[in-house]
């Protein structure tokens, strides 16, 4: 009697799921770490910051609840560039052939689509451009977005393919 053994394929939604939840999650703690360098007080408000791109100045006296959209809101952004990033990322490593130096392109252009496209778009209170503020916020999304993101979709088409990919 021969046995059959299957497989299990690897979903993609489940993985963007968890990556998308560790992407939002190591996001807000280099978030929150980085305003307590500049502050000295561990703050939950820069999620309230968020929630005013959507609402605007009212998010400052909304409490909680603002306090609440901030953080959705986040985990929302976190989950679209992990989706886009995870998907794209056969496209990526087709051309730069090495799963870090996407990790830092990755960083580099979420850090640019967020600064100079979606953050003016919003209704956030407008800040002067910070060359220092700049580097250190790619810097932050190369390990917080960038590397986390490409990790794991690669072990995915790993395990899709059934090869090993560029390093």
């Amino acid at each position: 009697m021969s046995t059959i053994t299957e497989t299990k394929r690897p979903v993609a939604l489940a993985a963007i799921i968890k990556t998308g939840l560790l992407v939002g999650t190591l996001d807000g703690i280099a978030a929150i770490l980085w305003s307590y360098c500049y502050t000295h007080v561990i703050s939950l408000k820069l999620f309230v910051y968020i929630a005013s791109g959507i609402f605007g100045k009212a998010a400052f006296s909304g409490g909680q609840v603002m306090l609440f959209w901030g953080i959705l809101a986040h985990y929302f952004i976190a989950f679209c560039f992990t989706t886009a990033w995870f998907l794209l990322y056969p496209f990526f490593n087709s051309i730069l052939r090495n799963k870090y130096v996407i990790a830092i392109v990755y960083g580099i252009i979420t850090w640019a689509l967020m600064d100079r496209i979606v953050v003016p778009l919003s209704n956030t209170p407008k800040q002067a451009f910070n060359t220092t503020s700049a580097l250190i916020g790619c810097i932050i999304l190369m390990f917080t977005a960038g590397l986390p993101i490409v990790l794991m979709a690669h072990s995915y088409y790993y395990k899709l393919k059934g090869r090993l990919l560029y390093l």
